[in-house]
This record gives structure tokens, sequence and C-alpha cells, in this order.
């Protein structure tokens, strides 16, 4: 199963289903959506897409989008679409397996401490489960990372390209 955003392609397999949850959501006017809802048996992966590396993207294009990575912005922004695309899974399908939000970002001249770093501003605007368990009754996310293309493909099964 291929999950096309411009143009990045991440090959799916073995899941259960992958849902383009910007495309299809009946999500209110107020709330914000991941790019894609994938389904697998024992958990449920939201995956958002920021590729401002893409060839169509414009030089004064990618330097707002770098200024909202510096600013943290995009931490905002992507806190905001993992949480709402959380709460939408949660209303809808239940929470009955382990929810896990990753960002792949397009940025390939970031450093693996940069992506640490923005992964650690995501976490903050996150409801993240605790280590202990003792937080909260029900399920919240599990983990979330921000990876670009290099780390993504070193880390996961399901392997993301570029096509141009």
């Amino acid at each position: 199963m291929i999950a096309a955003e411009g143009e990045v392609r991440i090959d799916f397999s073995g899941a259960l289903s992958c849902t383009k949850l910007d495309e299809n959501h009946p999500l209110t006017h107020a709330m914000s959506c991941v790019d894609f809802v994938v389904d697998f048996v024992d958990r449920i992966i939201l995956v958002e897409v920021k590729d401002p590396d893409c060839s169509r993207a414009q030089p004064k294009e990618i330097r707002k989008f770098v200024r909202k990575v510096e600013d943290g912005k995009l931490a905002v922004e992507l806190a905001r679409n993992g949480r709402d695309s959380f709460f939408y899974q949660a209303c809808t399908c239940g929470l009955d397996k382990r929810i896990y939000y990753y960002v792949l970002l397009g940025m390939e001249e970031l450093s693996p401490a940069d992506l640490q770093a923005q992964t650690d501003k995501l976490k903050s605007f996150l409801p993240l489960n605790q280590a202990d368990g003792k937080a909260c009754r029900e399920r919240l996310i599990e983990d979330c990372a921000v990876l670009n293309l290099r780390l993504w493909n070193a880390i996961f099964p399901f392997k993301a390209q570029r096509i141009v």
C-alpha cells in the first residue's frame, strides 16, 4: 500500500489500511489533521509529511518554512495536527491500539540533533503516555518523532522515497 503526499511516497506494505485523512475527514473547521492514518494489526500510526525540499518549492517558501522551524511555530502546527487527529481517531474508532505520531520532514540538511530538537518541541505540546502509565486511564499518544527521509528509512521497515 503506497501513500503519496506531493513528491514523497511511503510504502506501508503490511498495513491493514491507509487513509489520507487530510482529504477524507469530517473534522470541523476548527480542527487540523495529519496526512495519513495507517492501521496495523497492533498499532495505528499518524503520519504528517512536510516537504520543503520538493522540486517545486520556491526560495521564498523555503525561507518561510525554515523560519517556522527555527521559531517553534512548526512544532505548534504539527502538535495541533497530531492532537486533533488523535482526538478524531479516539472518537470514531476508539483507542484499542497504541497510537504513534511520526512527522516525515523533507529537509535533508537537518542533522540528527536538529531533528531531535524538533521532536522534543513536538513532545512538549502533545498528550503523551507517561512512562509509569499512571497519568491517564485511557491511552494517549505512545510516542512521536520528527524524521527526515534518511533517518525514516534507517528506522522503519516502511520505506519512503522522493519521486520527482
